[in-house]
């Protein structure tokens, strides 16, 4: 077996910050001492993160190194810390260390010839290491090139970063972007994504197709979603004219219902206000609406964080208005 180097053409890594720097962060190192610690602590998981080539290798072997040991008390292993394979775009197997531990091999057998592979990271673990090899002799290709290029990046709480999805592939980022065949940047920041300057900042600068904007959840109040919500957008609207940009509300409605009317009214009154500015490009998504009625107590194991039902449903919501704007 040869050993293939990640960080090198023809791989392709997406949903990281800079595949020039050899590590699997979805943010610069030079913004850590500039964010709250629970930011730059998520940063280094690598939720939305890709490894994707093609190869007519027979065999696919890892060692995977993760950041830490994990283990979430409503999230399974196999979504915080595992991997999942794609083979020519169809889900092929999901792979996680064992409780306590921070570190798994695995093997798979392909069919020899020239295969699409994408391998989606855990949601909640940093990859410290991932040690690939392909069969002597066997060639890695660079992998075709999504649809959709230019990266949609969403921006939101622990639901935008994928708790409680069972695989890394599971929650709505991932599976709407599936859906469009499109690139995507995940900045959801479990528990810590309250909306900050440096992080408009440094988004207002990305170079997107589309943004998500979703941190209803992390806001502590509805006063501070109030005093941030419409800064924050503002800052990626003028560095960035006309780029389309969706505003959520938080799926739990109901978890809250005052509280939840409230924020939704603040955010619905940063899209009125673009839209009687005369911006065209934006869309408001009301989370009430996510889930719907039908097995609605399986949506989510918490009353916060949605199942890989749950997921689904706001995937389903958001792909009309996403394909809309992606064209």
């Amino acid at each position: 077996m040869k050993k293939v180097d990640i960080f090198s053409a023809p791989v392709i890594l997406n949903g990281f910050d800079d595949i020039g720097v050899k590590n699997l962060w979805r943010l610069p190192p030079d913004l850590y001492d500039q964010v709250n610690r629970g930011v730059a602590f998520n940063s280094r998981c690598a939720a939305g993160g890709r490894i994707r080539f093609c190869t007519d290798s027979e065999r696919l072997s890892a060692r995977v190194v993760l950041l830490e040991p994990c283990m979430l008390p409503h999230m399974p292993l196999s979504g915080s810390s595992g991997v999942d394979l794609f083979v020519n775009g169809k889900f092929a197997q999901n792979w996680r260390a064992d409780v306590g531990k921070s570190d798994f091999i695995f093997d798979y057998a392909l069919d020899g010839k020239m295969n699409e592979i994408c391998f989606y990271l855990p949601l909640y673990n940093g990859v410290t290491g991932f040690e690939l090899y392909i069969n002597d002799g066997k060639t890695i290709g660079a992998p075709k090139p999504y649809t959709h290029q230019k990266p949609v990046v969403f921006y939101g709480s622990s639901i935008t970063q994928g708790a409680c999805a069972s695989r890394p592939s599971s929650n709505y980022v991932s599976m709407v972007c599936e859906l469009l065949d499109s690139d995507f940047r995940n900045l959801g920041f479990s528990g810590s994504a309250c909306g900050e300057d440096n992080i408009a900042d440094y988004i207002a600068n990305l170079d997107m197709s589309v943004f998500v904007l979703d941190y209803d959840y992390n806001a502590p109040t509805p006063e501070h979603l109030e005093a941030t919500h419409e800064k924050f957008f503002k800052k990626v609207r003028a560095k960035n004219p006309n780029l389309p940009i969706i505003m959520m509300t938080r799926p739990s409605f109901d978890a809250d219902i005052p509280d939840s009317t409230r924020r939704r009214a603040i955010i619905k009154k940063t899209y009125e206000n673009a839209v009687a500015n005369g911006d065209k490009f934006v869309a408001f998504l009301d989370g009430e609406k996510y889930y719907g009625d039908v097995l609605r107590g399986h949506c989510s194991p918490d009353n916060c964080h949605p199942t890989d039902l749950g997921f689904e449903r706001m995937a389903m919501a958001v792909y009309p208005v996403l394909k809309k704007f992606l064209g």
